[in-house]
């Protein structure tokens, strides 16, 4: 469940993040403070992964596929939120660690499959327990009900830029 609020947390955070001026914004705009956030996050979980010898994009593509299994590149650029090109270098770090494996896809060999491999399995549940104790860290200072609060908000932000992406024309702008 933890693992959903996060993708939840950093899509909606990078989306409004690329669709504002980060060069000089007024402290109390949302852009502002989900740059920050984002920015902070990465870092935490960069200095913490490389205790396994990973780094933090690293991490999140072995999360991914250790919650939700084999994935083709396209499929999992989608899900990280990163494009294609930039996660095909930490798939190839990976598997050079013989963390991931890449296979052809069984009926379209274009289609590379990448699995995690049983080292890779193996310390999934260690990059939990970081990102699990980052995400204590972060939110230490809130009661239960600001927690649920804060994650209502996401939600909302969510669904709102969700909405949006389906009332945009194909020049982006608004129909």
């Amino acid at each position: 469940m933890l693992n959903y609020y996060v993708d939840c947390y950093t899509v909606a955070l990078n989306r409004i993040a690329r669709y504002i001026n980060m060069h000089d914004p007024p402290k109390d705009h949302l852009g502002y403070w989900v740059h920050r956030i984002i920015i902070s996050f990465k870092g935490h979980l960069d200095s913490r992964v490389q205790t396994l010898g990973i780094r933090g994009p690293d991490a999140m593509i072995m999360l991914r596929l250790g919650f939700h299994g084999s994935s083709s590149l396209a499929e999992l650029s989608k899900l990280i939120g990163h494009a294609h090109t930039s996660i095909l270098r930490n798939i190839d770090n990976l598997e050079e660690q013989g963390y991931l494996i890449r296979t052809p896809h069984p009926q379209d060999r274009r289609v590379k499959i990448v699995s995690l491999t049983d080292k890779g399995q193996a310390i999934v549940p260690q990059i939990y327990e970081i990102i699990t104790k980052l995400h204590n860290q972060a939110l230490q200072q809130f009661s239960d009900n600001e927690k649920e609060q804060l994650f209502t908000f996401f939600r909302k932000i969510h669904e709102n830029l969700t909405g949006m992406e389906t009332n945009l024309s194909e020049d982006g702008s608004e129909l």
